[in-house]
C-alpha cells in the first residue's frame, strides 16, 4: 500500500487517462499524478468529497455557457479550464466530480474590467457550495481582452475543508 494523499483536483489527460493533483499527507508534498497509480475506490473517493475537474470548451458550450466572460486555470496546468464567469457575470461554471454545475454571483467588489470585479463570490444553485475568487489584472491581451495574471479560487463546502487554488487566466469578449 502506498502513501494516502488528499486529492485537491482532477484533469483529463490524453488517451482518456486522469491525472490527479494530490498532497501527500504526511509530507505535504504536492504535485500531479497519473490516475491508473493511484487507487480512489469509492469508499475513499477523496477527503474533499468534491473534486475540481478541468473541463473542454465543448463541455462549457453544451451547458450553455461560453463566449465573453472570465476564465481561470491552475497556474500550474495552463490551459485546463477551472472556471468560467460569463457576462453578464451573474452565472458561473465549474466541473465538479465530473458534472457540469452551475454557481450565481452572490457579490462583487473592487476594480472592474470586462463585466468583471477583481473579487467574486457564487453560490451553487443547489446552495451546498460557495467560491470566492480574487483577480489581479495584468496586460491588455489584444482586442477586448485582459490577462489575469494572479488570482486565488476558493470551493468552500466540501468535506474535508476548502479546496484553495492559485490560478491564472483571462478575461473579455
Amino acid at each position: 500500500m502506498g502513501d494516502p494523499v488528499q486529492l485537491l483536483r482532477a484533469a483529463e489527460g490524453e488517451g482518456e487517462l486522469t491525472w490527479y493533483y494530490v498532497k501527500f499527507e504526511e509530507s505535504g508534498a504536492e504535485g500531479w499524478i497519473r490516475g491508473d497509480f493511484i487507487s480512489t475506490n469509492s469508499s475513499a473517493n477523496n477527503s474533499l468529497g468534491r473534486p475540481v475537474n478541468a473541463f473542454t470548451t465543448d463541455e462549457l458550450f453544451a451547458v450553455g455557457g461560453g463566449g465573453c466572460g472570465m476564465t481561470l486555470w491552475p497556474a500550474d496546468n495552463p490551459g485546463s479550464f477551472v472556471f468560467f464567469n460569463g457576462l453578464p457575470g451573474e452565472s458561473m461554471w465549474m466541473k465538479l466530480d465530473g458534472t457540469m454545475t452551475e454557481f450565481r454571483r452572490t457579490a462583487a467588489s473592487g476594480p472592474e474590467f470586462y463585466g468583471q470585479s477583481a473579487t467574486q463570490s457564487f453560490v451553487s444553485n443547489d446552495g451546498r457550495l460557495e467560491v470566492n475568487v480574487t483577480a489581479s489584472v495584468g496586460s491588455e491581451k489584444g482586442y477586448e481582452s485582459v490577462n489575469i495574471q494572479q488570482g486565488q479560487l476558493i470551493l468552500e463546502g466540501v468535506s474535508g475543508g476548502p479546496v484553495n487554488m492559485t490560478v491564472v487566466g483571462d478575461a473579455g469578449c
